[in-house]
């Protein structure tokens, strides 16, 4: 809007909002992430990655191979949330990067590498003792190149001042 002057200090889409745009709307929106941002602000994004070892797995064994390489595309796909089908796209990191005109990336590091997804810890996943153990290797192993590999990714932007 032409009319908004207020700038603000900082951005946080929490697991998967920005997965509801397309490579286009993601465009648009760090250019208006530009426009919008002080000097210096921040976008912090929680994005669910293309190559999730969890889902390939736990699909695999069970014989679902389509959905085990369900994110592996460009395309968008309508995925059930709660009842209502949302049209989601799925991006690595290397993606975002080069979508992410005039910011920087200051972070990047796996959620959900070792911990299973949500709809997985009911099973013998779920233990305390397993999940406990889990969540601390995600804690202790969470280099940025294994990213594309989680169930969703951290990553932390800064506004570039020289542009």
């Amino acid at each position: 809007d032409k009319n908004f002057n207020t700038k603000f200090d900082f951005i946080f889409s929490n697991f998967g909002g920005l997965n509801c745009l397309s490579k286009e709307e993601l465009k648009r929106f760090f250019t208006s992430a530009q426009k919008l941002l002080k000097e210096n602000s921040k976008i912090i994004a929680i994005i669910m990655p293309k190559k999730t070892l969890w889902e390939r797995f736990y699909f695999s064994i069970k014989g679902d191979l389509k959905k085990a390489k369900r994110r592996n595309t460009n395309k968008k796909l309508e995925v059930n949330v709660n009842g209502v089908l949302v049209n989601t796209w799925y991006f690595n990191p290397t993606e975002i990067k080069n979508i992410a005109y005039g910011f920087s990336i200051i972070k990047v590091k796996p959620i959900g590498l070792f911990v299973p997804p949500s709809y997985l810890q009911n099973s013998l996943l779920g233990s305390y003792l397993l999940i406990k153990l889990l969540s601390f290797l995600d804690k202790m192993i969470n280099f940025s190149f294994l990213s594309k590999y989680a169930d969703h990714y951290y990553i932390e932007f800064q506004k570039k001042t020289d542009l």
